[in-house]
């Protein structure tokens, strides 16, 4: 959160958040890969991509979507407080829920229906509050002298962007990103669960498997996205410690 509300240093730009979700493919391909192990790897990938095809490409679904959630929720990250996230993200129990009965046929006692009722509740409610706390903060009067430029005055304004919006409407951006990214959470595990109850690939297989399909994606969305951005000032360009 800190890395996409807090204001980069003066004369550098933020990282691009499609290079950031190449990069996280990327280790994760990598993570991947070695706990499978450099001998057991090319057999292991040539049955599971090349032989069982078929098995292979169904987990195009939930590799792309993954894919897309992780960049709505550097969306949502750029234009929401870091409590109002938390919670509204907290909607994908809800959305797995409903898909793990959906595609599962999975039944749910009355008190867990309750449960998934309250937390819909919560969400509705923190967000109403978020509304009315930005209204009031948007229409009353400033309390303290007028700025007079300077260092303290865009010390001040950095903090303000750390912690609200400073375009009217972002919240709502912020609001839909976190929302999509829930279902999309919650629609993909349901969906990747069923995939490993009838496979005999092992869970690394798996995630090999979704690199295979969300790598490429990242990479294409980099290149049309920010390419222009990356040949001139580098891949890492944006990126800290921090980040």
């Amino acid at each position: 959160r800190p890395s996409r509300a807090v204001p980069p240093p003066p004369g550098t730009e933020r990282y691009k958040v499609s290079v950031a979700v190449l990069l996280a493919e990327v280790l994760k391909l990598a993570i991947c890969l070695l706990a499978i192990g450099p001998r057991a790897a090319p057999s292991e990938l040539h049955v599971h991509l090349v032989q069982r095809w078929r098995d292979f490409a169904k987990v195009g679904v939930p590799a792309l979507l993954y894919t897309l959630q992780n960049s709505l929720l550097f969306v949502a990250l750029s234009h929401l407080d870091a409590a109002v996230f938390q919670v509204t993200y907290q909607l994908k129990t809800l959305f797995t829920a409903l898909f793990a009965v959906l595609l599962l046929g999975k039944r749910l006692e009355p008190v867990q229906w309750a449960s998934l009722l309250v937390l819909s509740a919560g969400v509705i409610s923190v967000q109403r509050q978020e509304s009315a706390a930005s209204t009031t903060t948007a229409g009353a009067p400033p309390t303290g002298p007028p700025s007079t430029g300077g260092a303290n005055a865009g010390a001040g304004e950095g903090a303000l962007g750390a912690a609200a919006p400073s375009v009217p409407g972002m919240d709502l951006v912020g609001v839909v990103s976190v929302s999509l990214a829930a279902a999309s959470s919650g629609f993909s595990s349901v969906y990747f669960e069923r995939l490993l109850k009838h496979s005999k690939a092992t869970l690394w297989v798996r995630n090999v498997q979704l690199g295979a399909f969300a790598l490429p994606a990242a990479l294409l969305t980099a290149c049309f996205q920010d390419g222009a951005a990356i040949r001139s000032a580098g891949l890492l360009s944006g990126f800290t410690w921090e980040a």
